[in-house]
């Protein structure tokens, strides 16, 4: 995660989370004559940090090449991917299998250069998928099996490029089609994107929402300005790529999964409340000015604790 020259000291990610050593020796004392942003950037230059910001090794299993990732197996080369196996090359991937190439995908197996997409199956190249089986070259389809090429559809079956077909038609022409020849795949390619830029789209992707101002938002109310945020969230503003039961929130950026009362802070989350000013925080409450905390309550401009309590 880190250049090799950067004026921070970084430990192996499996050491980091040893009792090998503890992040206290590196404590000090708070100098009320000095302001306190200098004082924790000295702090910030000491306290190691781990080459990775992974939960703890035994929750990532033959998964060396990862970060920010928590309950994975078999992944590679994937980022903010959590409860997931067998998944390569994505980024924001939650209880999945067998994912490859794909950004924002939630409770999918078997997919392929899909984005922003939940509860998939066998879907490919494809973006606002949801509850969809079999099918490839979809934008904003919902409850589709075995469909090609399509876009804005809903509970439909058998379908090529928007045209319905007997199932005995559908997959005569999809062999027809998709002979596996690349020239052939770029063809629909194309033949997808012109049909996608002639359907109306909608001003912004927002579904099952109350009150809700942003793009890429599901199962919210009173959120204002949030962007790719999923989930139960509540009662917020200023959040993007969120969710998973956030309330009460502002100002925060890839955070989330049952969080309350928090602000103007980055990569948070796990069962947390009152996080202020922090970066890297799980599983904690009462937090300010902190940065890679781990099972802790009231901190204040510390680095690196894990169960940790009532320290400066």
């Amino acid at each position: 995660l880190y250049h090799d020259n950067v004026p921070i000291t970084v430990y192996d990610y499996k050491y980091w989370w040893s009792d090998a050593w503890s992040p206290l020796e590196f404590g000090k004392n708070y100098d009320f004559s000095k302001p306190f942003i200098e004082q924790f950037a000295e702090l910030l230059r000491v306290v190691p940090f781990p080459q990775l910001d992974n939960s703890e090794p035994g929750r990532i299993t033959n998964s060396e090449y990862v970060n920010d990732c928590w309950d994975i197996k078999n992944c590679c080369l994937s980022i903010t991917t959590g409860f997931s196996e067998d998944c390569y090359y994505v980024y924001t991937v939650l209880n999945s299998k067998d994912i490859f190439d794909s950004l924002w995908l939630i409770q999918s197996q078997n997919c392929y250069e899909c984005v922003d997409s939940k509860n998939c199956y066998n879907v490919f190249y494809s973006q606002y998928a949801e509850n969809c089986i079999d099918s490839y070259f979809l934008y904003d389809c919902r409850d589709c099996i075995n469909c090609f090429g399509c876009v804005g559809l809903r509970h439909k079956k058998y379908h090529i490029f928007n045209k319905a077909y007997t199932k005995e038609e559908y997959f005569k022409k999809i062999g027809e089609l998709w002979d596996g020849k690349y020239t052939s795949f770029k063809q629909r390619q194309k033949d997808f994107q012109n049909l996608s830029m002639l359907c109306p789209h909608k001003y912004a992707y927002l579904i099952n929402t109350q009150n809700v101002i942003g793009n890429n938002v599901r199962n919210s109310r009173n959120c204002i300005y949030c962007f790719d945020t999923e989930e139960n969230v509540e009662n917020s503003k200023y959040l993007a790529k969120t969710g998973l039961g956030i309330k009460d929130s502002f100002d925060l950026y890839s955070s989330g999964t049952n969080m309350e009362l928090s602000y103007d802070s980055a990569a948070i989350g796990n069962s947390l409340s009152k996080v202020y000013f922090s970066m890297i925080t799980i599983v904690s409450r009462d937090i300010h000015y902190s940065i890679s905390i781990f099972t802790c309550n009231n901190l204040f401009g510390c680095i690196g604790l894990r169960n940790k309590s009532y320290c400066i």
